[in-house]
């Protein structure tokens, strides 16, 4: 290649030019002079015209000897390759490479780095042959950087950060329990709302290669609580070691939370993490490697630093990525106000377990258990209904939870459902254990001084919302409770305890609850449930009193299911019963009549109750008069009236709704039926032949339009129902809704009901309520809530 034909691959004035800043002719060729030789170099030798330089180009002319003399005494190969990096004109990129040589895989990124220090030894190779050379442009950029010799540093790294500590257990090698979960561009909290692209068992140069659009050195990596940030970038650490000697790169993982403003800058901070393993470590290797942009930054844990270092942190990062561009930076984090101030980054996202990660997570954890149906187990604490939590939950889904929970399957088993003491242990994990391994450290919490105090008001948030039936918060209802509590909530230092902070601490610091577009959310519902029962459990009677009156006042659609309720009658069914039960239960049962204690449970439970009196001869004719084979007759389910009986009967496994209808003969409209009744004639099996199969399907028809005689002829889209001999909608029955104490005043209406009532089951509820409630006055005659 001689250098004319070098210098036209750069010359390419129609569509832009191969250097940003240097189209012309004259330009293309003095580039290569101003920029690959050191400063010391005679210009009086170098110093053609333009038109020279045209020649050059064109292949008209070639350089002296003498300027190529002069040139190998000064070539500078590295600052050539900085300033080729720096205008290399990225949209006639990857054709320049091409006319080079260089050929490219399906979907391979072009390394603009590798490039330019593939073209300055070109150029290298073209001065000391005085205009001429192999083109070894290809070969260069196949070529990977020779590594620095950090061997002592790698082999004391690596021995640390292939052992990890089980929650619990003894240390053991990372590959022998680690899974690598996916990492992508968008955050996700439940494996089933994944979206964006993801990358799948990540290493170093997935992350560098990943965006087809370019090379990405900067990388901010994201997860929560438990999601394995750190186990990655022990994965990434030693994977990019293992293959250093092939890369050329050199990687160096630190722990952030032992950064602080007592170092300079990073450099120093680098340095002495490297020296940790290899004392003979110095600032200019440190510089060499950084300047030759072999360097593999791992940083764990931003949302670790002292928040009165972030700022600082900020500042000597973008100098560190300012100063050695070429550098590879990967940054550890949960969600935090930290990232926002870092530009530069791109922000990845570590993604929950999926089913597949699930299961081979649980194969690697259970190898070492002598327990063949250990798997089975752990998978019952995810089934639904009967499980702790759902299978694609936060919790199921979390690698150090689902760690957590193989460790303890045992214990779980003896819970034998308790959620109460589950979701104490999963608090525990979080909040406490999670750390537990962290030499010297202790969370910072943003908005309260410790842990404790950090329960105390999330405790106190759960109850509130809990009984509000809020499950789920825009930034107004989020406020709206923080403010409730900020009031009631003694502090040790109030001041800190701020609406960004405390948003802070229950979605990061403590992994609780998650943000996700517009909204906050628990990360399981479980928790509320559990912090409500805590609360209440630590609250003095009078206030437990007041709360188990508005639950009289709360309907069962209220709330999401009855566990927060369940938790706190397990952990002092003594207080359940003395300040919720009893005084619900006190009024029902006050009445000494058994018939008037019978209704007054009714009333109490049930509000009004809906029931149907059937005409037992009108159905029966219209059946034989139609050929009918079945007469549809669903009945209204009467629920509990409030979540206080809702509760009772789910303990005493009792029904929690029933049903009420009688056959009557002859039928009689009574005062206070709601709807009568009629009905229309419908083939519901082989529409077709002699087999053919009719119901009397009935309809409910508000009872002021039985007189109407237009009524029906106006019902356009409804079917149009049986008719008897002189052309009137056949009446079937009528549908009462009464209050259960109304009917007392007579004595023939209360038999009636009270039979139907023992025909569904109601009355042996009712003994069952009973027998409970004199239990619990006899236990309850003296205790502490009084």
């Amino acid at each position: 290649m001689e250098y004319s034909d070098f210098l036209q691959k750069f010359y390419l004035p129609d569509t832009g030019g191969g250097l940003v800043g240097y189209k012309s002719k004259r330009k293309t060729a003095l580039f290569f002079f101003e920029n690959g030789l050191d400063d010391g170099y005679n210009d009086s030798i170098i110093c053609p015209s333009d038109s020279t330089f045209e020649k050059w180009v064109d292949g008209k002319r070639k350089p002296e000897s003498a300027i190529w003399s002069e040139a190998s005494k000064h070539l500078d190969d590295g600052k050539l390759a900085k300033k080729l990096l720096a205008v290399l004109n990225t949209r006639n990129l990857k054709n320049i490479m091409v006319s080079f040589g260089i050929t490219f895989k399906i979907e391979e990124v072009p390394d603009r780095k590798k490039f330019s220090t593939a073209v300055a030894a070109q150029f290298v190779a073209i001065a000391e042959g005085y205009g001429i050379a192999d083109n070894i442009v290809s070969e260069e950029y196949k070529k990977t950087p020779e590594p620095v010799g950090f061997e002592t540093y790698l082999r004391g790294a690596e021995n640390k950060y292939k052992w990890i500590r089980l929650p619990g257990e003894e240390e053991c090698l990372l590959g022998d329990v680690f899974v690598c979960n996916n990492i992508g561009t968008s955050a996700a909290v439940f494996p089933h709302r994944i979206k964006g692209k993801c990358i799948e068992n990540a290493t170093m140069e997935k992350l560098r290669t990943y965006d087809r659009r370019g090379e990405v050195l900067r990388v901010i990596l994201i997860g929560g609580c438990g999601y394995g940030k750190t186990l990655m970038l022990q994965h990434l650490f030693l994977e990019a070691a293992e293959h250093s000697d092939e890369t050329g790169r050199f990687p160096i993982i630190a722990e952030l939370r032992n950064f602080s403003s007592s170092y300079d800058g990073f450099l120093p901070f680098i340095v002495d993490t490297v020296r940790e393993y290899d004392p003979s470590f110095t600032e200019s290797s440190a510089i060499e490697v950084l300047e030759k942009g072999q360097a593999q930054i791992l940083f764990d844990g931003l949302d670790e630093l002292d928040p009165e270092e972030v700022k600082f942190f900020q500042k000597k990062l973008a100098e560190l990525t300012h100063r050695y561009p070429n550098i590879q930076v990967i940054v550890t984090s949960r969600p935090c106000s930290a990232i926002n101030g870092i530009s530069g980054f791109m922000k990845l996202y570590l993604h929950p377990l999926d089913e597949d990660q699930v299961n081979s997570l649980l194969d690697k954890l259970l190898i070492r258990k002598q327990d063949a149906k250990a798997k089975k187990t752990i998978f019952s604490f995810f089934e639904l209904g009967t499980g702790y939590v759902k299978k694609d939950g936060f919790i199921a889904t979390n690698p150090m939870l689902l760690t957590v929970i193989v460790s303890n399957y045992e214990k779980l088993m003896e819970f034998n459902g308790d959620k109460t003491r589950f979701y104490e242990l999963m608090y525990d994990v979080l909040i406490r254990g999670h750390d537990e391994g962290k030499e010297a450290f202790d969370r910072f919490f943003h908005s309260v001084g410790s842990r404790e105090e950090f329960t105390q008001v999330f405790r106190a948030f759960c109850a509130l919302t809990f009984m509000d039936g809020v499950y789920e918060f825009d930034r107004r209802i989020f406020e709206k409770y923080f403010n409730l509590i900020k009031k009631q909530e003694g502090l040790s230092n109030p001041n800190i305890f701020r609406l960004d902070g405390f948003e802070h601490d229950v979605c990061a610091t403590a992994c609780m609850m998650y943000e996700q577009e517009s909204g906050i959310y628990y990360i399981d519902p479980g928790f509320q449930d559990y912090f409500f029962a805590e609360y209440y459990y630590f609250e003095d009677t009078e206030k437990t009193k007041a709360m188990g009156e508005a639950l009289n006042r709360r309907q069962m659609k209220s709330f999401r299911n009855l566990d927060g309720l369940k938790m706190l009658n397990k952990m002092s069914p003594e207080k359940m019963e003395v300040c919720v039960f009893l005084p619900y239960l006190n009024e029902i049962f006050k009445e000494s009549d058994e018939t008037k204690c019978f209704m007054r449970f009714l009333a109490c439970g049930y509000r009004d109750c809906i029931y149907v009196n059937f005409d037992e001869v009108a159905i029966k004719t219209s059946m034989v008069k139609l050929k009918a084979n079945k007469f549809d007759y669903p009945l209204d389910s009467n629920p509990p009236k409030n979540i206080v009986m809702g509760l009772i009967l789910d303990m005493l496994n009792l029904n929690n709704t029933f049903s009420l209808g009688a056959w009557v003969e002859p039928l009689k409209e009574e005062n206070g039926a709601t709807h009568f009744i009629t009905g229309y004639l419908d083939a519901i099996e082989k529409p077709e032949g002699p087999d053919r199969t009719y119901v009397i399907k009935t309809i409910e028809n508000g009872i002021h339009y039985k007189d109407d005689p237009d009524y029906f002829e106006d019902m356009r889209l409804m079917p149009m129902p049986i008719r008897d001999d002189r052309g009137k909608p056949v009446c079937f029955g009528y549908k009462y809704r009464v209050n259960p104490l109304s009917l007392l005043s007579d004595q023939r209406r209360t038999e009636d009901f009270i039979d139907m009532a023992k025909k569904a089951g109601l009355v042996d509820i009712f003994m069952n309520v009973k027998n409970y409630y004199n239990q619990m006055v006899e236990r309850q005659k003296a205790n502490d809530f009084r």
